[in-house]
């Protein structure tokens, strides 16, 4: 599991504007793995996107390219709850610990998750992102991730720890 919080990894994907001249490209954050080519994923700010490399490109080199307000504040105030030690550490952990299993250990995308288990995408990016998960859906996670509920608590008790990691550090700066 990497010390970075979801928010620190995320590529940029613009969404494709087709004949919309003049109007600026809409960049969004998505995590990094649906960065390959076609990948279905969620923005933060909870728009379905499929990644386009040449949209992208061209929104972060021809000017025209505008981040999503609700991306750019979904990001800041993860950054934000991740180093808060008012914040607490659960939801957090059940958020990042998860989002590592199913990203990092088995490289799908929400949406490709929510076709796996038959759960609603945004129900479950709400879910994953507040760090609320039934334990329902948390076995069904689990089970479409290859593993059982056991394995996926371990995930987040290493969520857990790199959240203490993150806090710790930002506390002897």
């Amino acid at each position: 599991m990497t010390s970075q919080s979801p928010a620190q990894s995320t590529a940029v994907s613009a969404r494709r504007q087709e004949k919309q001249d003049g109007r600026p490209i809409i960049l969004h954050y998505v995590p990094d793995l649906a960065a390959l080519q076609g990948r279905r994923s969620i923005a933060l700010c909870g728009e379905p996107i499929t990644y386009d490399q040449q949209a992208t490109s061209k929104g972060l080199t021809g000017g025209k390219g505008v981040i999503c307000p609700m991306c750019d504040l979904e990001r800041e105030q993860l950054d934000r709850r991740y180093q808060d030690p008012d914040e607490p550490i659960w939801p957090l952990a059940v958020s990042l610990g998860l989002q590592s299993l199913i990203e990092d250990q088995n490289g799908l995308t929400v949406c490709e998750l929510a076709d796996r288990t038959g759960l609603d995408v945004h129900r479950l990016h709400r879910e994953l992102m507040s760090g609320q998960v039934s334990i329902d859906h948390l076995q069904q996670i689990a089970q479409a991730c290859g593993t059982d509920t056991t394995e996926a608590l371990k995930w987040v008790d290493a969520g857990k720890k790199a959240i203490r990691r993150i806090r710790t550090r930002q506390h002897d700066e």
